[in-house]
């Protein structure tokens, strides 16, 4: 009964530490391990210790016999090789998703410099329809066309404000 329990508690810590589900991998401990060794640290502190609790149950549960010892030792060490191979593979997807996280984050900032660049372009167009009317007569314009045609650019209802204007509407 004791020795299942720590084959099970050994498991749940491997697998905690390779396949972080998120009640193991957001719990209040957990989080404190990860402030203090990173993600890969916290993964290999419990990968460790569910390998060594893994060991020693095989090695007490054994019996004498040779052949036994060492297919056991061989499991052991054969669990250890593919807790190293998923750790090995989670740092190639962590450092591919840091890349295409710095790919949003510059997509993120030309996003601002394009609305930016968008409202300098449009300035003289909003200069232009000042001209031609008033300003609350221009924002009850702008208003009106962004009711009937959602989701345009500012440049778009400046635009089809200032022809419908020309065009007599």
């Amino acid at each position: 009964m004791c020795l299942g329990a720590i084959y099970l508690m050994s498991l749940l810590l491997i697998l905690g530490g390779v396949c972080k589900p998120k009640f193991f991998w957001n719990s209040r401990q957990v989080l404190v391990l990860r402030r203090r060794f990173g993600d890969r640290g916290t993964q290999i502190f419990y990968g460790g210790i569910g390998i060594s609790l893994l060991l020693i149950a095989c090695i007490y549960y054994s019996p004498m016999v040779v052949g036994v010892n060492l297919v056991r030792f061989l499991i052991a060490v054969a669990a250890a090789a593919l807790l190293i191979y998923c750790l090995k593979s989670t740092s190639k997807c962590k450092r591919l998703a840091r890349q295409s996280n710095q790919t949003f984050i510059k997509l993120g900032l030309a996003g601002k410099f394009q609305k930016r660049l968008e409202e300098w372009n449009s300035a003289s167009l909003k200069r232009e329809l000042q001209q031609r009317v008033k300003t609350d007569t221009a924002e009850r314009l702008m208003s009106s066309a962004r009711i009937k045609n959602p989701g345009k650019s500012e440049r778009w209802y400046l635009e089809k404000v200032l022809y419908d204007l020309k065009r007599g509407r």
